[in-house]
């Protein structure tokens, strides 16, 4: 099957989208954005944008027309259900869509249907599926309402065309932010000098206990303080704490 042009022309805009989002420094703000132009532009409405851990649980994601409480649901019991979720697919490919792992008569017969997607007002799901070296890193759920078609084969030629954008973009912010990380890193100096922070002592308390002199900490502290863009040692604390 091929794509009518006006799908075509459409495929090449979201490509270009996509590519103007790639050097977003902010991991989050990418996956909200990525969300964004499948919507704008393809007219998926309703989406997640999922990080996978090592033990491919789906973690922290990020909604699109998808209420909470459904999510709540879902992580407490029918994940496991669901047959598009990672743990349950023998064969993975790039893109799946429901009725490539089951017939659809089957899945409207399903617990799944019946008892999670019917009851919050989905009809169909299809997914997207990240990877970085060979392993699972991340996953797009699409899902659609009961008033909105099936998704079609139109559809997973579609997803397959941005699949690698996607992707490549999804990994450079995981690399960045990993940089990111390992820029920040605390000295063997600067993680004591914040462990006596934490408890609240003073300067020239944390230099009497390191044996060196309160200007040398104040030296730490100004470091530390250029590290996190700090202002002060609450606003680093608060920092730090919420890496």
């Amino acid at each position: 099957m091929q794509l009518t042009k006006m799908e075509y022309n459409n495929v090449l805009c979201a490509v270009e989208e996509l590519a103007s989002k790639q050097l977003n420094t902010d991991i989050n703000k990418y996956r909200t954005e990525v969300l964004d132009i499948l919507n704008n532009v393809l007219g998926y409405n309703h989406s997640l944008f999922w990080f996978i851990n090592e033990n491919q649980k789906l973690i922290e994601p990020i909604l699109l027309n998808i209420e909470e409480q459904s999510l709540q649901e879902y992580h407490q019991y029918f994940y496991k259900k669901d047959f598009l979720h990672p743990i349950n697919l023998k064969k993975k490919k790039r893109v799946q869509k429901l009725n490539d792992v089951i017939l659809f008569s089957e899945y409207l017969r399903s617990e799944y249907y019946n008892a999670f997607m019917k009851k919050n007002g989905f009809i169909d799901e299809m997914a997207l599926y990240l990877e970085y070296n060979e392993e699972l890193v991340g996953v797009i759920g699409l899902v659609r309402n009961n008033e909105e078609k099936q998704f079609t084969i139109s559809d997973y030629i579609k997803l397959n065309y941005l699949a690698k954008q996607i992707e490549s973009g999804f990994n450079l912010q995981r690399v960045m932010k990993s940089i990111e990380k390992e820029s920040v890193l605390l000295t063997m100096r600067e993680q004591e000098i914040v462990n006596h922070l934490q408890k609240g002592e003073k300067n020239k308390e944390i230099a009497q206990k390191l044996y060196v002199s309160e200007n040398t900490i104040k030296k730490h502290l100004q470091n530390l303080y250029r590290k996190f863009n700090a202002n002060n040692r609450t606003e680093l604390l608060y920092k730090l704490n919420n890496m």
